[in-house]
């Protein structure tokens, strides 16, 4: 039986797989295991004789393929990143099938899903030699765009399997690996199939973050800003995963693709500007199907949001482009109908669809109507969001709940009799069901002031009318100064700036502060921030409390953080522990609370009986130890044996003045002995020397009586020399 080799052009279209395949759901599917096995078919013969081989030479060629993965992998890492002709194991030379080839052999053995026993080796060898492909991409050539065949970093046996088995590495056992023999035998049973699979809840909720910004990206695939978001998020993903406890397998894991949704972005809008120019480009056609089934499959199998789909458009229907490229900023006016960039992308969009009606009237129509109607979105979504802001204040309120229902239906039936996307329409009960806290991500991502001060939050009011007689409301914010302290200050509008105030009121993730729930009560966890305006005589303070709930393996679920007045707080936390836990939230980081806050503690808690500001780290810290006397008594011990050196050595200057005199009194008495004894001239009388007696009535001092005795010794000495 011959056996033919696909072309590139066979494999991608069979990478792409049907558009129209059965939808199963499958807890741990092989994934995109969709298209049939690219090796030759064996015969029943050969499967049969295959079977045969004994247990041992199994073992053998297992750890031969595991030795071969190992090395591939060390091949790699050996040397630097940007190595790409090293990594690939081609040369300059080579043409682009040969590196895509070199590539596929490669990744059979370094993927991660491959190498369970090395994960973090694996995964990055395999974005090196990923990165090495990218670089090395020859555009010259006349194949296929390699981003028409996006390289996920989920595994799929086939995606990377080749006919050739004339070098090494290249045979087909090695794509089996350490798949056990069930895996093996069931390669073609999803085959045509997409695999559907459910985010878990953490994940979900990371997906709605970046909703905006897929369908940003999807619509621009050059938005950098966008695709860094969706970076930092798959991030987050990952993380979540490293933290799970216990952890799950790889097959259980979901993820974004960030090169994914750019890749099938970039073909999409290609594929649109060829139908823009030749409406019966079949090809074109052809290609934009197959990303919109790629999409679809990818984000089945990941769980992503049914949101995240290209448009589907009807290509041979005026307008497609208009419609496909309003998406996102259809998005931004249910959300906010006035926003004002959002108008002026969608004026434009219709004014560049007009100008190609006139270009070409004799083959398109747009039968009279706009391609999005903007003023009739706006009056729509205008309408239905004040019944929704009701139903988040009063989720019981069934009148508003009713009326928003009913407009919202017949704003969908003139979506469908004027042939406008069904997405455009409102979902409410998503809506209200969104629950969701505004994570510490996207709050970082929020619009700032101009002091580059973080805004956490606001609050709008009534505040009379404007000359052409419509609503004025007044402003207060909450900004947080400094990151690296929670105690934050409430700033009105017009101190804000009008820029920054714009901003954040057209921002997405902004927080509104609103009324305490019953449900909050079990789900508090502990205070977090604090906001207050203490000038003049009317004092404001809110509070942003951490809201929960608690798993079984108790970590935080469903996190919320929510903006409060300190009123609405003292609800949730039942009177007193509210004004306790602002206090306490002062104190942790060294500051004084605000009066109007000790004003209802207890007494002994009240700013005019005790103090606010904490001890001493010093003082606290001895108050904490146990009260000994060590310390003191050693300061003692010293003072004791300073002042007995002191006296010790006044008692031996005493005892040594003492001795000097009485040798000096032994001496004089030698001296008049020895004078006594002579014979002496009867002219010459002598007179003795008479050493004078201290007594207390005499006024010299003791050292004067030594030198007085020392000069006496020397005239006596002199007088015995003469004689």
């Amino acid at each position: 039986m011959s056996y033919k080799a696909p072309t590139v052009e066979e494999e991608l279209a069979l990478m792409a797989g049907p558009s129209n395949s059965e939808v199963v759901v499958q807890s741990k599917p092989l994934f995109l295991d969709r298209t049939s096995v690219s090796y030759p078919p064996l015969d029943e013969a050969s499967q049969e004789e295959g079977g045969k081989g004994n247990q041992g030479e199994e073992e053998n060629e297992n750890e031969k393929t595991a030795e071969m993965r190992q090395k591939a992998i060390e091949d790699i890492l050996n040397g630097q990143a940007d190595e790409y002709l090293r990594i690939l194991g081609v040369t300059e030379d080579s043409t682009e099938r040969q590196k895509i080839k070199a590539y596929r052999k490669k990744a059979l053995l370094v993927h991660p899903d491959q190498n369970k026993k090395r994960p973090k080796q694996a995964k990055e060898a395999f974005n090196w030699l990923r990165n090495a492909l990218e670089k090395l991409k020859d555009p010259e050539t006349e194949m296929p765009d390699p981003k028409l065949v996006p390289v996920g970093e989920s595994w799929h046996a086939n995606a990377f399997s080749d006919s050739d088995t004339d070098e090494e590495g290249g045979d087909g056992n090695s794509s089996a690996g350490e798949a056990d023999d069930e895996k093996r035998s069931s390669k073609g049973k999803h085959a045509a199939t997409r695999i559907e699979r459910e985010a878990p809840e953490p994940v979900k909720r990371i997906y709605e973050d970046v909703t905006a910004d897929v369908l940003q990206l999807l619509q621009c695939p050059e938005d950098e800003g966008a695709l860094q978001n969706i970076r930092q998020a798959h991030q987050r993903i990952l993380q979540y995963y490293d933290e799970l406890d216990p952890p799950v397998n790889d097959e259980e894991k979901v993820n974004l693709e960030p090169s994914l949704l750019q890749a099938i972005a970039r073909t999409s809008r290609e594929m649109l500007k060829k139908l823009e120019d030749d409406p019966g480009d079949v090809n074109a056609e052809q290609i934009y199907r197959n990303q919109e089934s790629l999409l679809d499959t990818n984000g089945r199998f990941f769980g992503w949001p049914t949101s995240w789909r290209l448009a589907k458009v009807d290509i041979a229907k005026p307008g497609i482009a208009s419609t496909t490229n309003a998406g996102p900023y259809v998005e931004r006016l249910k959300v906010d109908p006035d926003n004002a960039e959002a108008i002026s992308k969608l004026q434009h969009i219709n004014r560049a669809a007009i100008e190609y009606q006139n270009h070409n009237a004799s083959e398109m129509a747009l039968d009279g109507k706009d391609p999005v109607p903007i003023d009739i979105l706006r009056d729509y979504y205008r309408t239905i969001n004040s019944f929704v802001s009701r139903l988040r204040d009063e989720p019981n309120d069934v009148a508003a709940y009713r009326k928003a229902e009913t407009i919202n239906d017949e704003f969908l039936d003139y979506l469908n009799n004027h042939d406008y996307p069904r997405s455009w329409a409102i979902n409410i009960r998503d809506i209200l069901l969104d629950t969701r806290p505004k994570t510490r991500d996207r709050e970082l991502s929020a619009p700032k002031t101009r002091d580059g001060e973080q805004i956490c939050g606001y609050r709008s009011w009534k505040n009379g009318y404007n000359k052409g007689g419509e609503d004025r409301y007044a402003y207060l914010f909450a900004v947080l100064p400094d990151q690296n302290v929670p105690i934050g200050v409430l700033r009105s509008g017009s101190l804000l700036g009008q820029e920054a105030k714009r901003e954040y009121l057209a921002f997405r993730g902004k927080n509104e502060v609103r009324k305490y729930k019953t449900s909050d009560e079990d789900r508090w966890q502990e205070l977090e921030r604090v906001f207050v305006h203490t000038t003049g005589t009317r004092h404001e303070t809110w509070v942003q409390p951490l809201l929960a709930d608690r798993s079984a393996t108790g970590q935080l679920e469903h996190i919320e953080r929510p903006l409060m007045t300190r009123t609405e707080y003292r609800k949730l936390r039942c009177g007193i522990d509210g004004d306790y836990d602002i206090v306490d939230l002062y104190e942790k980081h060294g500051l004084n609370p605000p009066n109007h806050v000790m004003a209802r503690l207890p007494r002994d808690r009240s700013s005019k009986n005790k103090r606010s500001v904490p001890l001493l780290e010093s003082s606290t810290y001895r108050r904490s130890q146990d009260h000994d006397t060590d310390v003191l008594d050693e300061i003692l011990a010293q003072l004791r044996r300073q002042s007995l050196e002191r006296k010790q050595g006044k008692e031996r200057q005493k005892v040594k003045e003492r001795e000097t005199k009485k040798r000096s009194e032994r001496e004089l008495a030698i001296l008049n002995e020895a004078l006594s004894e002579q014979t002496v001239p009867s002219q010459t009388t002598t007179t003795p020397i008479v050493v004078p007696k201290a007594s207390s009535a005499t006024a010299t001092s003791q050292d004067e009586e030594i030198k007085s005795l020392q000069l006496q010794i020397a005239k006596l000495t002199s007088l015995l020399l003469a004689k």
